[in-house]
């Protein structure tokens, strides 16, 4: 029977020497960002809610979006942006095409079947944007969090 070993793994305690492992794989501090906003109306078509910023060389591992009912229509993204305009973004990397209407709800970057950002490394640090990609058309509360793993 075959054994199968992970890159890390194989590092730690496979290899002679043993070679060292990123802090951001093994041990690392998982943080969070938390932010929330309460929508005093509808969002437009392609408007952004910056809710806080990762760091610089986070690994990112989980996104959370919970919303209110935001009314009969409303498409939103998860994503980041990256502060140094000259670096790549992705507006969808944590969620895409979370439906915001109808019904309160909570949606998991775990959740999807394509997860692009997990295990996200970030070049640059990085806004977390929500976009909406349908408006929405009632006022309603947002909330966000995005783990991270930095050394």
């Amino acid at each position: 029977m075959a054994s199968y070993y992970g890159v890390n793994h194989t590092k730690a305690f496979v290899n002679v020497p043993s070679e060292k492992i990123d802090v951001s794989a093994w041990k690392g501090r998982m943080r969070w960002v938390y932010d929330e906003i309460s929508l005093a109306g509808a969002v437009a078509l392609n408007e952004k809610i910056y809710l806080g910023i990762i760091p610089k060389q986070a690994k990112v591992v989980e996104a959370i979006l919970a919303f209110s009912d935001l009314g009969a229509a409303g498409v939103m993204d998860l994503g980041y942006e990256k502060v140094d305009s000259s670096l790549s973004s992705d507006q969808d990397a944590f969620l895409a095409a979370v439906d915001v209407n109808s019904a309160a709800g909570t949606k998991k970057m775990s959740d999807q079947a394509n997860m692009v950002g997990f295990g996200l490394e970030l070049d640059g640090d990085a806004y977390i944007v929500a976009k909406a990609t349908t408006a929405t058309t009632a006022a309603g509360t947002l909330k966000c969090a995005v783990c991270y793993v930095l050394d």
